[in-house]
């Protein structure tokens, strides 16, 4: 199960970064720990980032269910 973790972590880092650099922002994307990440980015980008999070930590729970 912990493999299986550390792939949605990397996962989702993976999609905030490409997500970020969709909306222009090239700030910074960072791992603080566990579950945790930073985003530094113009506001605008924060809803967009906001919901691809939540989308993919939604798909992740419902993948690591079955």
């Amino acid at each position: 199960m912990a493999l299986f973790r550390d792939n949605v972590i990397k996962a989702l880092g993976s999609l905030l970064i490409a997500v970020a650099r969709e909306y222009g922002a090239h700030d910074f994307v960072g791992h603080i720990g566990g579950d945790d990440f930073v985003v530094l980015a113009p506001v605008e980008v924060a809803a967009p980032l906001g919901g691809v999070a939540r989308e993919a930590v939604e798909a992740g729970g419902e993948a690591g269910a079955s």
